[in-house]
């Protein structure tokens, strides 16, 4: 069974332009209709939610979502080791 990660990053969290960023794993890949549909969820979510965190609302939108798609999603950790700036 092949895993597709997909970035997930909320533009904007604070208000100054910052941004939180999740990892979602899915069991398949999602074609342009799914990937438009998750978005939309995604968008739903966040204009109905208050004081909800980033991981939150995309736990809420991945249930929201599985529903109407019958795709299940879940919140994994980032696809690499680590990261260095310099």
């Amino acid at each position: 069974m092949a895993n597709y990660i997909y970035r997930v990053t909320e533009e904007n969290v604070d208000g100054c332009g910052g941004d939180a960023t999740e990892f979602v794993l899915f069991h398949q890949r999602l074609n342009q209709a799914e990937s438009a549909l998750f978005v939309r969820i995604l968008q739903e979510v966040k204009q109905a939610s208050k004081d909800v965190d980033t991981a939150g609302m995309i736990e809420d939108a991945l249930t929201k979502f599985a529903e109407e798609s019958g795709i299940e999603g879940v919140i994994c950790g980032a696809p690499y080791e680590g990261a260095f700036e310099f």
